[in-house]
C-alpha cells in the first residue's frame, strides 16, 4: 500500500475536474480549515452518505501514571476530532482492494 501526497492529490483532483491546481488547493484548504474550526467549537461535520462525519469530542481532565515511576501526571482536557466513515465510503474502499 502506498501513500498519496497532498501535492499528488491536488494534481489528481485538478486533472479529473479540469480546474487549475491553485484553485483545487484553495478549495481543499478552505474545506478542511472549516472542518477544523467547526470541530474545535465542539460541533460535528457531516459530509453526507458518500463520505462520513468528522466528530468532535471533549475529553476530561485526568491523571495518568508515568511508566517506570510512582508519579502521576495531570493530562489536561482537550477537544479531539475523529473521522467516522459512512457505510458507502467503507464499501467503496473495500471494492478498491
Amino acid at each position: 500500500m502506498s501513500k498519496v501526497s497532498y501535492v499528488n492529490f491536488v494534481a489528481q483532483v485538478a486533472e479529473e475536474t479540469g480546474l487549475k491546481k491553485s484553485d483545487v488547493k484553495k478549495v481543499i484548504d478552505t474545506a478542511f480549515n472549516g472542518i477544523s474550526v467547526i470541530n474545535a467549537a465542539g460541533d460535528d461535520v457531516n459530509l453526507g452518505n458518500a463520505i462520513g462525519t468528522f466528530k468532535s469530542k471533549r475529553t476530561k481532565e485526568t491523571t495518568k501514571p508515568v511508566p517506570g515511576t510512582e508519579k502521576n501526571v495531570l493530562v489536561a482536557a482537550k477537544t479531539v476530532s475523529k473521522f467516522q466513515p459512512s457505510k458507502a465510503f467503507k464499501n467503496a474502499v473495500n471494492l478498491v482492494k
